[in-house]
């Protein structure tokens, strides 16, 4: 193989499998894309670019796209969140605790999101907590070049 032309990928793939390296550190790619696809189902079933996507919002108040966003209109989009089945209840706290924390929302809305805290067993004193923030809630931190 070594006079012959590489004309396509299939001859690429053939040179590389005669090389020595390839036989002996193969096992480890495929372990290694092994590891790759098991965290790929993981993310797509528990939504999570969804969700790391979604807590940037909370935090910033702006979207993927750059664009601000109300901070009604996050929370609307939180509570659309917190009924999806595939989102975790430790999740779904971790949402609940960050608009608390950075949304600008009305007294009932916060209020409402510590009634949910609180109902969830484990999260009580974390809502006890989190009754006791100002109504403003905590500042939000700018995407860098968004301004």
């Amino acid at each position: 193989m070594k006079d012959k032309a590489i004309n396509s990928t299939k001859d690429m793939r053939d040179v590389i499998k005669e090389l020595p390296e390839y036989n002996k550190n193969i096992k480890s790619y495929k372990v290694n894309i092994e590891v790759l696809n098991a965290i790929g189902i993981i993310n797509k079933e528990r939504n999570l670019y969804e969700e790391a996507e979604f807590e940037h919002l909370i935090v910033t108040g702006f979207g993927g796209d750059k664009k601000q966003v109300k901070d009604k209109k996050i929370y609307e989009k939180l509570l659309i969140f917190l009924q999806d089945p595939a989102i975790s209840t430790e999740d779904k706290c971790r949402l609940m605790v960050l608009s608390i924390c950075c949304l600008d929302i009305d007294n009932s809305e916060r209020t409402n999101l510590i009634n949910r805290l609180s109902k969830i067993e484990s999260h009580g004193d974390i809502a006890m907590a989190l009754s006791k923030i100002s109504s403003k809630g905590i500042k939000k931190y700018p995407v860098p070049g968004s301004m």
